[in-house]
């Protein structure tokens, strides 16, 4: 990745209706999502990864996981990134 520093990882913009239908599939608003025990975060960093803004990768994967979604095949790769793992 070079010397460039990421602040954040995002979804791909392909995927987030996907994103979105999983919290709808999950029963979940934003706020219940926020408010999860196993999520914990806030309502700001739930609407970033909804819209494809980046981030912090933990929260990515976190939120993630707690839709039931591979983190690993909705983040955005940027075609000069080396690949997340």
């Amino acid at each position: 990745m070079g010397d460039r520093k990421f602040r954040g990882i995002r979804v791909a913009p392909e995927y987030i209706p996907k994103v979105q239908s999983a919290l709808a599939r999950k029963g979940l608003t934003q706020i219940a999502l926020a408010e999860d025990d196993e999520v914990q975060l806030s309502r700001a960093t739930i609407q970033a990864f909804l819209s494809g803004r980046p981030v912090d990768r933990e929260n990515f994967i976190k939120i993630s996981e707690r839709l039931g979604l591979d983190w690993q095949k909705i983040v955005y790769i940027e075609a000069d990134q080396e690949p997340i793992e």
